[in-house]
């Protein structure tokens, strides 16, 4: 089961690691029509949102929402796996503000397809690094966060 003591815990892991110490990250535990909410998405039923950050950088602050039933699904890395992930988020943003700003003056058809593109190869390499990081963590010994429950 998803707590918030095991969101917490995976937090201050990941802000060790990514060296995120000066931030100020909190967590909640949402359902999954919440996070679908809260990204304005309705994705198909084998789709499922696992967890989304909301990033106010200005104060170095974020809230990291994980989805009540991650616990559920067969996913690499579980939990760590998907703050990991949001995390990688909070460093990319200042890139995802600068893409965003180069394309203000386009029209918006083609200011849509470019931030599709981009958000797409944002998600596919956060992916690889956050599976990546956890990679790195199970070979040098560490444990699995269902291991240490």
């Amino acid at each position: 089961m998803i707590t918030m003591e095991r969101v917490m815990a995976a937090i201050r892991a990941a802000q060790i690691l990514l060296d995120l110490r000066d931030w100020n990250i909190k967590g909640e535990i949402a359902t999954q029509e919440k996070l679908q909410e809260m990204l304005r998405i309705t994705p198909t039923d084998d789709e499922k949102v696992l967890g989304c950050v909301l990033i106010h950088d200005e104060y170095k602050q974020a809230t990291i929402t994980i989805w009540d039933d991650l616990d559920t699904i067969e996913h690499y890395g579980g939990l760590q796996q998907v703050v990991f992930h949001e995390c990688l988020h909070i460093i990319f943003y200042p890139l995802a503000q600068t893409f965003r700003r180069s394309i203000s003056k386009m029209s918006n058809q083609v200011k849509d397809a470019y931030l599709w593109i981009y958000s797409l190869f944002e998600e596919q390499i956060i992916n690889q690094l956050a599976n990546s990081i956890i990679g790195i963590i199970y070979a040098s010994g560490g444990k699995n966060e269902k291991e240490t429950e």
